[in-house]
């Protein structure tokens, strides 16, 4: 085996993260919930792709990460203001940097949506925004066909379905048959009651 100094070990550490980091990037994911966004930057007068969290179980805040609003160049688009705006699940504060207002849209649909996100610290995150449950709602994004709204699923039929719907709609058709002879019967019978009453 080779003798590589530490730095030589780094560097190929360094090299090996962003080529696996890239290939992850460059695949849609199988989520439902983590989609593909442009989002759009008017120094530079065009949209930039990156991966937006679709969280109904985040109510509060909208959020973007600093390493998304530095791959968009829109770090003097930051509204400053440094808050704590949520409770992590291992009790530590989620601290805001501050707000940042963007207009983004589908990956494949013309509508722009316009959003104040919160800029929070993220590293090697699998999103670079999460659009929260407000968001979602108020504009009914999971209803947009661009979001893998629209799309219906249709069960997978199975050899016997065919069948079983075939004596089903017979067992119907019978029903409906001896009903409109009941009914027929009982129309008869009471004319004809109404005709001897009268006479």
């Amino acid at each position: 085996m080779a003798n590589y100094s530490l730095k030589q070990i780094a560097k190929i550490a360094s090299v090996l993260w962003k080529q696996t980091r890239m290939n992850f990037k460059n695949k849609e994911t199988s989520s439902p919930f983590l989609k593909t966004v442009k989002i759009w930057n008017p120094n530079l007068d065009r949209y930039f792709e990156l991966k937006m969290m679709l969280d109904t179980g985040c109510e509060v805040h909208n959020l973007i990460t600093w390493d998304a609003v530095s791959a968009l160049q829109l770090m003097n688009g930051i509204n400053p203001r440094t808050a704590d705006i949520a409770i992590c699940l291992n009790g530590e504060p989620l601290s805001s940097i501050g707000t940042l207002v963007l207009r983004w849209k589908g990956k494949s649909f013309r509508k722009i949506f316009t959003t104040t996100f919160q800029v929070i610290d993220g590293v090697s995150l699998p999103w670079d925004l999460i659009l929260g449950a407000q968001e979602i709602e108020e504009h009914g994004i999971l209803r947009f066909a661009g979001f893998a709204g629209s799309k219906h699923i249709l069960r997978k039929e199975k050899k016997g379905d065919k069948a079983k719907a075939e004596d089903r709609r017979r067992e119907q058709d019978k029903k409906a048959e001896f009903n409109k002879v009941k009914v027929d019967n009982h129309k008869r019978a009471k004319e004809e009651s109404s005709t001897t009453s009268k006479s």
